[in-house]
């Protein structure tokens, strides 16, 4: 046989093999592309489910969603905003109500951590030098002296020794 026939066989071989590769490189792209979108779709959607939550709580009077009432009908009319505009995402992933609900769940307590003030007593306090103005070191606030002063002890005196 001579090499004349196997240089065609072993391009045309050469040229499948290429093939196949580059198409399946092109479906995992396709696949991550499709990923990266429907989890962008999502990650909105739940980031606007908390504050639809959350406004449910306000018009409710409960801000902090702390009456069990109103924390579950917020996380309702969340989960329907996330059904509403990420479905397909939803479908995607194949993400269950209570898969959702623990999520919404989660960027609502997020939000409610970012909206609570820090109590002034646990905030640093942080002097600003004015020649330089750089912050100095935080220094840390003296502790509170207690209510009742310590009561001592009577301390016995030394027995004077005895003559005899």
């Amino acid at each position: 046989m001579s090499t004349a026939v196997l240089i065609p066989l072993f391009n045309s071989v050469i040229g499948i093999i290429m093939s196949v590769i580059l198409s399946i490189i092109g479906l995992w792209l396709l696949k991550y592309v499709k990923d990266d979108n429907a989890r962008k779709v999502l990650a909105t959607a739940f980031s606007n489910a908390a504050g639809v939550a959350l406004d449910y709580g306000q018009k409710n009077g409960d801000q902090f969603l702390q009456d069990h009432s109103v924390k579950s009908a917020a996380l309702g009319a969340a989960m329907n905003y996330v059904a509403d505009q990420a479905s397909q995402a939803k479908a995607h992933f194949n993400l269950t109500d209570a898969d959702i609900a623990t999520k919404i769940t989660a960027h609502v307590a997020k939000e409610l951590s970012l909206a609570t003030p820090i109590p002034p007593a646990a905030a640093p306090v942080v002097v600003v030098d004015p020649a330089s103005e750089q912050p100095a070191p935080i220094v840390p606030k003296p502790p509170v002296a207690p209510s009742v002063p310590p009561t001592t002890s009577a301390v016995p005196t030394p027995a004077a020794p005895i003559k005899s």
